[in-house]
C-alpha cells in the first residue's frame, strides 16, 4: 500500500516509511510517536501517539468491533456501537493529550 506525499507528490510505500520514535516526558510517561517520512523530500506525517493507555483502548475497540460483528439483534448492535463510539472518543482525547505532551517535551529539549 502506498500514500502520496502532499509536498512532492512521491508515492510513499507505507511498509518501508513507517517509523517510531519514543520519548520519556518530564513526569516519566513514555510516549511513542508513529509517523511516515517521505523518502524523497523528508516530509513527516504523524500517524498517532501511543502510550500504554492508548494501546489498551485500541485493543478494546478492536475486540468490541469483532463482538459487534457477531451480534444479530439490532438493539444489541446499537448498544455495542455506542460503547465503541465512547471508547473512540476516549482514544482521541488521549491521543490529543499525548500530542501536546510530546511536543512540549521537544520544546524543552531545544
Amino acid at each position: 500500500m502506498k500514500i502520496r506525499c502532499d509536498r512532492c507528490g512521491y508515492n510513499i510505500p507505507i511498509a518501508s516509511a513507517l517509523k517510531q520514535e519514543t520519548k520519556v516526558t518530564s513526569n516519566g510517561e513514555r510516549i511513542t510517536k508513529t509517523f511516515i517520512r517521505c523518502n524523497f523530500c523528508s516530509s513527516v506525517y504523524t500517524v498517532c501517539y501511543d502510550n500504554t493507555k492508548t494501546k489498551i483502548l485500541k485493543q478494546t475497540i478492536k475486540t468490541r468491533v469483532e463482538e459487534m460483528n457477531k451480534i444479530i439483534i439490532p438493539e444489541q448492535r446499537v448498544k455495542k456501537t455506542k460503547q465503541i463510539e465512547k471508547l473512540q472518543q476516549m482514544l482521541e482525547k488521549e491521543n490529543n493529550r499525548l500530542c501536546i505532551m510530546y511536543e512540549e517535551s521537544e520544546l524543552k529539549k531545544e
